[in-house]
């Protein structure tokens, strides 16, 4: 029933999965270069359905083309874990990613591959590893992003990494409101001031000023203060002309609008053997004035 290949991707998340034809299947591994590693494969019945089977290799060198005989008869059967989300708003979703990483910040997906749109609880399951097969720097590593869409004013994050698998029960963090900014050109570039709105709860804020120069290359200045300085109005591109080293042209250019971004980061909580750390971030877009 199996026709979907799952790989463990070392240094980022996974591209794509892989269809099985036969017994046979071709794929390229990025982000590899020589030395140690542990591998990691996974087979789906479907490429939305959970992981049915996993192989471990451990330890295998990478110099040159290599070649591994996995026989998944043999293999480790994940064991779901109830997953659960609460908090999301009416018309939000959220995308979930969790990975089996043996020592980087990625790996083998094993977070759910489709995550219902019910609101304000989503529950869904992701694949556990038994005990047995992990080793001491093993851990799985999440992320859960809540948004209306890709392009929505209004992100709230959770992360979280643990070494035995749990039960995971998450609420999202509140709402933060939007900062209160202004965008000023200047002979050269622009300048932007702003101050971020209160949020319990919030161990430590940032404002982020961005202008995107195309469709893949952005520009941006971040500050982070504590709590106690969140009703400062700040100078979120400070002038650092005289700095030694410093390049004029890493300046917001005048002529785009800018996304400022007031974020409010809570501190890491125990979660498992591990932490969690949530976010709440607003983003607003101005156009700079003379």
């Amino acid at each position: 029933t199996t026709s979907w290949d799952e790989l463990g991707y070392p240094l980022e998340s996974r591209g794509s999965v892989v269809g099985v034809a036969g017994t046979t299947a071709a794929y390229e591994l990025i982000n590899a270069h020589d030395g140690t590693w542990d591998f990691a494969f996974g087979v789906r019945n479907e490429y939305f359905s959970p992981l049915t089977r996993v192989m471990l290799q451990r330890g295998k060198t990478l110099d040159a083309d290599a070649v591994f005989d996995l026989d998944f008869a043999t293999a480790i059967v994940p064991v779901p874990k109830p997953l659960a989300v609460h908090g999301l708003a009416t018309n939000e979703v959220v995308d979930v990613a969790i990975y089996y990483a043996t020592g980087a910040f990625a790996g083998l997906a094993v977070g759910p591959q489709t995550v219902p749109t019910t609101t304000p609880d989503v529950a869904t399951s992701y694949d556990a590893l038994p005990p047995a097969s992990q080793i001491a720097g093993d851990r799985y590593r999440a992320t859960f992003v809540a948004e209306k869409d890709k392009r929505s004013a209004i992100v709230r994050t959770i992360e979280a990494s643990f070494h035995a698998a749990i039960e995971l029960d998450l609420t999202l963090p509140p709402v933060m409101g939007p900062p209160v900014a202004t965008a000023k050109k200047t002979p050269t570039s622009v300048t932007v001031s702003a101050h971020a709105p209160v949020l319990a709860g919030a161990a430590y804020y940032a404002l982020v000023a961005t202008v995107m120069l195309n469709e893949r290359d952005r520009r941006a200045f971040r500050i982070t203060f504590p709590p106690a300085l969140v009703a400062e109005t700040w100078e979120v591109t400070p002038d650092l002309s005289a700095v030694a080293g410093f390049d004029p042209s890493w300046l917001l250019p005048q002529d785009s609008s800018v996304d400022i971004t007031a974020v409010a980061i809570e501190a890491p909580v125990a979660l498992g053997d591990g932490t969690r750390t949530r976010t709440s971030a607003h983003k607003i877009t101005t156009t700079p004035t003379p």
